[in-house]
């Protein structure tokens, strides 16, 4: 999302995630979705797999650096402000709108392993753990959300554990990109995601989330039923349900949802700018509930904006890519949004750090 900001604020496209020879890829993609699906799903189980970072990589990750490589992708000059929180698909239109960079809250550490199914979340909590728990030691403003959905990313789990960290601080390396290239009273706009799913407590800010949104309920991945049991046969399992610990609380969504001490930390940045540097910042939050979106707010911008290139890309959001929506033979319609049949009665999470 952050990349695909910065390349419209430099005036470029955004084909293939941005890559160079993503356009020499279209026909070898085309050729590949024609073969039989075990082979696809083959090479997508191989090929995404390259994607996990070895354990001792994702351990010593410091915070300042993933940021630090973050705002390294935008062209330095002056903006108006920033985006800076959650990011749905709908932020990075907005950032473009507004003509300002996108700062993520979450990034994802796809952490590479073997010899654990995605049907047994209680091997993967004890193969990242570790793991976890040193990268946490050494980042104290960051907190790692732990996901296995063995639905809608059944593929991928063969071959590495989510790690979604979300920041809890600006931290240097933000704080320093702001100060430098947002102009004296400038706006920073937080996008706020509402969107809560079960968690388990591991560790000190450490959170374990089975399940994700999009085809099942939070009771069908912790408790199973019949379209649980039918997709597990489908996929060759032995097991009629999944054996994931019991949640204990609800916390923002390992992807969409956001941690509120940002915002705590946002609106003391922009109150209080280096000594020397430039004047002070305007903070603006946009809370987002679960089933409210922000492309709405997008749509009226580009309607109201003389910028083609803007439109084009609100369009581009818009059409149909036959992705947002598709038949799975045993869930039927699978849709990546909120509200999927009715929550387990869990407390949200005390959020001490």
């Amino acid at each position: 999302m952050a990349i695909a900001s910065a390349r419209f604020l430099a005036g470029k496209d955004f084909p293939i995630l941005g890559h160079w020879y993503g356009p020499a890829l279209r026909p070898v993609l085309a050729a590949l979705n024609r073969l039989p699906e075990p082979s696809r799903r083959w090479l997508y189980r191989v090929g995404s797999g390259r994607e996990g970072l070895p354990p001792e990589v994702v351990a010593s990750a410091s915070a300042d650096s993933l940021a630090e490589a973050v705002v390294s992708h935008f062209p330095r000059r002056t903006y108006p402000g920033a985006v800076i929180g959650s990011t749905p698909g709908s932020a990075v239109h907005l950032a473009a709108a507004l003509g300002m960079p996108l700062l993520p809250q979450t990034l994802l550490l796809p952490l590479a392993r073997g010899g654990v199914s995605p049907d047994e979340p209680k091997a993967d909590i004890a193969a990242a753990r570790p793991v976890a728990e040193t990268l946490l030691e050494r980042n104290p403003d960051l907190v790692v959300h732990h996901m296995s959905d063995p639905n809608n990313d059944r593929l991928t789990l063969d071959k590495f554990s989510y790690f979604r960290v979300k920041r809890t601080t600006l931290g240097p390396a933000y704080e320093r990109f702001l100060t430098d290239h947002v102009e004296t009273g400038g706006t920073l706009f937080l996008v706020e995601s509402g969107y809560e799913w079960p968690t388990t407590r591991i560790a000190e800010r450490y959170y374990f989330q089975f399940g994700g949104i999009g085809g099942l309920t939070p009771d069908e991945y912790f408790h199973g039923g019949d379209r649980v049991a039918a997709f597990l046969r489908m996929e060759g399992s032995h097991l009629t349900r999944w054996d994931a610990p019991e949640p204990d609380g609800l916390s923002p969504e390992a992807e969409w949802g956001f941690e509120p001490e940002l915002a705590d930390d946002v609106t003391r940045f922009c109150g209080a700018r280096p000594q020397g540097g430039p004047g002070p910042l305007r903070a603006r939050r946009r809370p987002l509930p679960a089933r409210r979106r922000l492309l709405p707010v997008v749509v009226r911008l580009s309607r109201q904006s003389d910028r083609p290139a803007l439109r084009r890309v609100v369009r581009a959001h818009r059409s149909p890519l036959g992705l947002a929506r598709r038949r799975h033979p045993v869930l039927g319609d699978v849709q990546h949004r909120a509200g999927c049949g009715a929550p387990l009665p869990l407390p949200r999470r005390e959020r001490s750090l």
